[in-house]
């Protein structure tokens, strides 16, 4: 689904015939090689055809996915889950665990309380990450930016609140940014977020359906 392809006869090829290139190198030449993945598009009609709340879930250097919300939990908690049962957990738009997928990643210590408010910050969090597998701190950080209106598929969306949250892994000398856009409804209707350092950043795409 939305697991990262490695095109290996292409890898065997490369090796034998540039024998004295490092595979760290290799990377970039293989990133220029691969043309950018399709985009997920779904229409007004689409959209209004469907029953259930879901999600356009896509990977910066892999194909998208429609996934689907399968339940709501006490806490807020939302479960999207795609037609090959890859999870998406997320509260107020922010991914909080995933299963299937080809790192996937958890926090250890989600209190479950809503992250919009910059009072609460800087702070840290507890994550764990697969493949490889590591036990890693956060140091987050929120600030408000300001916000323009911005189009999600088909519609044209009345945004009221921009925020940036920059999260950094000391151990791994590693830093992220993650933007999340809030309706007047104060609901998260796009957010660019990257989970795991050894992941591209995702891009999340929601659609509430009222019935």
């Amino acid at each position: 689904m939305i697991d990262k392809k490695l095109h290996l006869l292409a890898l065997v090829f490369f090796v034998h015939s540039c024998s004295f290139v490092s595979f760290s190198d290799a990377i970039p030449l293989f990133k220029s090689a691969i043309l950018e993945p399709p985009k997920v598009v779904i229409t007004k009609e689409e959209f209004e055809a469907r029953s259930f709340s879901f999600i356009i879930a896509q990977f910066e250097d892999g194909p998208g996915a429609i996934m689907t919300l399968s339940n709501v939990a006490e806490n807020g908690v939302l479960e999207w889950v795609s037609a090959d049962n890859q999870l998406i957990y997320t509260r107020n738009g922010k991914v909080i665990s995933t299963y299937g997928l080809l790192h996937d990643f958890q926090y250890l210590n989600w209190s479950g309380s809503s992250w919009e408010t910059e009072e609460q910050y800087p702070l840290k969090r507890l994550v764990s990450l697969k493949n490889p597998d590591a036990v890693v701190e956060h140091d987050v950080f929120l600030e408000s930016l300001p916000a323009e209106n911005i189009y999600v598929q088909f519609e044209e969306i009345a945004i009221t609140s921009l925020l940036k949250e920059t999260v950094k892994i000391e151990l791994l000398n590693w830093q992220a940014e993650n933007y999340y856009w809030l309706d007047e409804k104060g609901l998260v209707k796009k957010t660019i977020q990257t989970l795991n350092p050894k992941m591209t950043p995702l891009t999340i795409e929601f659609f509430y359906i009222w019935k």
